[in-house]
């Protein structure tokens, strides 16, 4: 099984370190992270003054599609997108805070979230840089 390097939190302690990479389920994607930003939810979990279960943290990002599992329909490798870290739907999505965030090389998105759709084609046009404010961007109200 492949590894991946990750940013890996302990309490409020982290550290670079290897996760096994798996690949991509039914309905999954494998994107890996070419952007990620720090929020102020991420601080607030690294400083402890959250409870979130995830040890990588990470929910403001552009990513490329690495690996595409059957049923994953309308993805292809090499596809440019972001994430919407929070499911309506399933309180057991919430990327970066009760599943592994983007702070890492690959990233598994579940069914859940792919047939969801909440992961969302971006341009090649769109500066990585850039890409990391479409989440903050989108929630502000």
């Amino acid at each position: 099984m492949m590894k991946h390097k990750a940013i890996v939190r302990h309490g409020i302690q982290c550290a670079l370190e290897h996760l096994h990479e798996g690949t991509a389920g039914i309905g999954e994607l494998i994107v890996a992270p070419e952007k990620v930003s720090i929020c102020g939810t991420d601080i607030q979990i690294l400083r402890g003054l959250r409870n979130d279960p995830a040890p990588v943290v990470g929910h403001e990002g552009l990513a490329k599609v690495v690996e595409v599992g059957a049923g994953a329909v309308g993805f292809a490798v090499g596809d440019r997108v972001t994430i919407n870290p929070t499911h309506p739907l399933d309180p057991d999505f919430l990327l970066g805070h009760n599943i592994n965030g983007l702070l890492q090389q690959r990233v598994r998105i579940p069914r859940t979230a792919v047939s969801g759709g909440l992961v969302s084609h971006i341009s090649p046009c769109i500066p990585a840089a850039r890409g990391t404010l479409i989440e903050p961007l989108a929630v502000v109200t």
